[in-house]
């Protein structure tokens, strides 16, 4: 049912071509003129308790249904659908509408990185906090406090041209084309007394 929102010209015609055409018995109420009517075309072959399992399907692990493959396709969707006995039988194409329908993608995919708890955390907070507390007093008895980091393997790269700044009608542009210099290690140091951040690039960080 529209809405006043949703209403364009269109629709509003439509019901007024609907109100004069029909004869004074066929007069329906005011709000059944506002319902949306008989669409042209073959009515679903598939049931909602059909479509239902094919989506549940869809959002469980392949292994579960002897996939082999790590992800769902329609072709696989299709396969185990009818094996199943969930339909006796349905194009891939209906299997992707059927799917769309519900806004999965099964054969898509991203990585994530599940957290794991440390049972020590808490002491470990305490540790850290008493240790940066002290660390003014710290210096100035000649014991330096440091909290430290790393990034290995950064790859050392170098463009082959400068970039091309950008002009009226142009964006700036960027050289693809680069040389490698190898891989170094990055390391930062945080004087945590003062504040101070050094830093040191070593071609292993065991040097």
């Amino acid at each position: 049912m529209a809405t006043l929102g949703d209403c364009v010209p269109t629709t509003s015609g439509n019901w007024k071509k609907r109100w004069t055409a029909d004869t004074p018995p066929d007069k329906r109420d005011l709000m059944g003129w506002l319902q949306d009517g008989l669409r042209i075309g073959a009515p679903s072959h598939f049931s909602l308790d059909q479509r239902a399992p094919i989506i549940a399907l869809a959002c469980e692990n392949t292994e579960e249904h002897g996939v082999p493959t790590t992800a769902w396709t329609s072709t696989e969707v299709r396969a185990v659908a009818i094996a199943q006995a969930i339909v006796p039988e349905i194009s891939r194409r209906h299997i992707g509408r059927i799917l769309l329908t519900a806004d999965l993608k099964p054969h898509r995919s991203r990585h994530g990185l599940n957290s794991k708890r440390d049972p020590l955390k808490n002491e470990k907070i305490i540790a850290i906090n008493k240790v940066c507390k002290q660390a003014a007093h710290l210096e100035n008895i000649g014991v330096l406090t440091f909290s430290l980091d790393e990034m290995t393997g950064i790859q050392a790269l170098e463009r082959i041209a400068p970039d091309k700044p950008s002009r009226s009608g142009k964006v700036r542009c960027i050289e693809y084309e680069y040389k490698r210099h190898g891989t170094l290690c990055f390391l930062g140091a945080f004087r945590v007394a003062t504040g101070k951040l050094t830093s040191l690039i070593r071609p292993r960080r065991t040097d």
